[in-house]
């Protein structure tokens, strides 16, 4: 009777044993918490970081704090990458802390924070040429101190980014100090809020230097058309070739339809990728990216369409004056009123990359 009494014994240890190993084995698996960073202009699928688990296969997934779906993670191997361009906004959300869990095969879990850091990045400054900030005057922000000469109804109301510059739609325009050199091309930067054309105005002018009289064609960068395409809410841009004659140009406009190229002599010069018109009553950044070999048009960090250039060099003037808000004279009508809210105009001498562009938007 001692006999079987001690073998019932052993085996009960045994099994307290065994279970004892079990649990054991089964602890739930460590990750590391880690720190990445990342730069706020980061476009979709940018690598993030890897989680570290050493020695462990685990199953992962993000159990909070993704706000507006900003990253995804590989659930095989934990690698984390930008799922959502649009959140990857320092000023909106300069850090964002992510829990992370991992699963093993017992289905036992795991958590580790992550935290990951948004860089701050800053405005491209090199070939600024005109910064206009519009914060309660008509400033030139640039090395180049190009004040505006202001001929508007002084109406600064609350911008993209502090103050900005309320047109009229009628009568307001800016007139700079000095003229800007056009013949290698520029490129612009700005933010509108449109309130599209007012009446019979045409062609809603941002900014050009361009007079029909003068022939001094030399650029000009739009918000709307003329007569038919008055309210079509496009962004615009053309660079003219020869001074007295508005036929021979480098032209596009954020929105295209196919068959508006077939009247050109070769339609497959543009390419439309992200056609878009600019919404009324809304803040949209703008960008005229003239490239060394194109012309293009971005809203909202956006490419929307490009132009293979035909014309190494533009016309230029040393004498026609460069304007904002409005041009007397680019064509059809008398005036071409801008009519709505500027804000933050930049205007360099060189093209943008992909990289400075989505800086300026996501400022």
């Amino acid at each position: 009777m001692k006999t079987i009494t001690f073998f019932l014994k052993l085996a009960i240890l045994m099994l307290v044993v065994s279970l004892s190993s079990c649990v054991k084995k089964n602890h739930p698996p460590t990750i590391d918490d880690q720190t990445f960073s990342i730069d706020e202009n980061s476009e979709t699928g940018s690598s993030v970081g890897q989680v570290s688990a050493p020695g462990l296969t685990l199953k992962y997934s993000i159990i909070s704090g993704n706000t507006n779906s900003a990253f995804d993670i590989s659930e095989t191997d934990g690698k984390i990458t930008v799922h959502n361009a649009d959140a990857m906004d320092y000023e909106t959300t300069p850090k964002y802390t992510l829990v992370i869990e991992g699963k093993d095969e017992n289905n036992e879990k795991g958590n580790a924070t992550i935290t990951i850091n948004l860089n701050n990045l800053d405005m491209p400054t090199s070939g600024l040429v005109l910064y206009m900030p519009f914060d309660g005057n008509v400033n030139d922000l640039s090395l180049n101190r190009n004040n505006g000469i202001d001929y508007t109804s002084h109406n600064y109301v609350a911008g993209k980014k502090s103050q900005a510059m309320d047109f009229n739609g009628t009568t307001d325009y800016i007139q700079l100090s000095n003229t800007i050199n056009s013949q290698y091309g520029l490129s612009f930067s700005f933010w509108v809020n449109t309130r599209g054309a007012k009446v019979t105005e045409n062609n809603g002018s941002i900014i050009s230097k361009y007079s029909k009289i003068n022939n001094t064609r030399c650029f000009m960068v739009y918000s709307f058309g003329s007569y038919d395409t008055r309210n079509d809410n496009r962004l615009s841009a053309a660079f003219y070739a020869y001074e007295g004659s508005s036929a021979y140009h480098d032209m596009t406009k954020s929105y295209l339809e196919p068959g508006e190229l077939l009247p050109y002599p070769d339609p497959s010069l543009w390419t439309i990728l992200n056609p878009t018109r600019l919404i009324t009553g809304e803040w949209t950044h703008c960008v005229v990216n003239l490239t060394p070999t194109a012309i293009e048009t971005w809203i909202n960090g956006k490419l929307c369409t490009k132009k293979s250039r035909e014309y190494a060099l533009y016309s230029t003037s040393n004498t026609e004056p460069v304007f904002i808000g409005n041009n007397y004279d680019i064509g059809e009508g008398t005036n071409n009123h801008f009519n709505g809210i500027l804000d933050e105009l930049r205007v360099y001498n060189r093209g943008l990359t992909e990289k400075e562009i989505r800086t300026l938007f996501k400022e």
